[in-house]
This record gives structure tokens, C-alpha cells and sequence, in this order.
């Protein structure tokens, strides 16, 4: 897709120790949501946000529980493993 071309559109997150690759545009398809307001380049200043020493975004979560999320903007949908 458009945001998959250039790889200055990956982002780097790291959740709770665990890196976890996607793009802006995944990031931001839920407008108004605190991601897009995030990542969106206009409402806060990313560069501002913590990063870890690789230049992962840090976000306090665990990768398990943030992965769920992160499915729901590629997907649309919800899809959660029962285990």
C-alpha cells in the first residue's frame, strides 16, 4: 500500500521491552484516538515522546495487550486470541 513505499513511514514501538514494527499511517487511521494524536505530526510534537536508546517509541504496555490494538488499525477488526 501508499504507506508501506518509503520507509521513513515505520515506526519503532517498544512496549514494555518487546519492539513492535508498523507504519504512521496505522498509527493514525483511528482519528482522535490518543495513537493518531500521537503520531499524527500535528497535535503533539513525537519528537518529543520518550524513546528508548535504539529510538523505539516507549510505551508503558505490555506487547500482548498492545498487539490486540495494533491489529485492530491494520485489520479493522478485533481479533483476539483466546489463550
Amino acid at each position: 500500500g501508499a504507506g508501506h513505499d518509503a520507509m521513513g513511514s515505520f515506526v519503532r514501538l517498544n512496549c514494555g521491552g518487546t519492539i513492535l514494527v508498523t507504519t504512521k499511517e496505522t498509527l493514525t487511521s483511528c482519528p482522535g484516538s490518543v495513537l493518531a494524536h500521537m503520531f499524527d505530526g500535528t497535535t503533539w510534537n513525537s519528537a518529543k515522546l520518550p524513546r528508548d536508546e535504539t529510538g523505539a517509541f516507549l510505551l508503558d504496555t505490555d506487547a500482548r495487550f498492545f498487539l490486540p490494538i495494533l491489529n485492530f488499525l491494520r485489520r479493522g477488526e478485533l481479533v483476539v486470541d483466546s489463550g
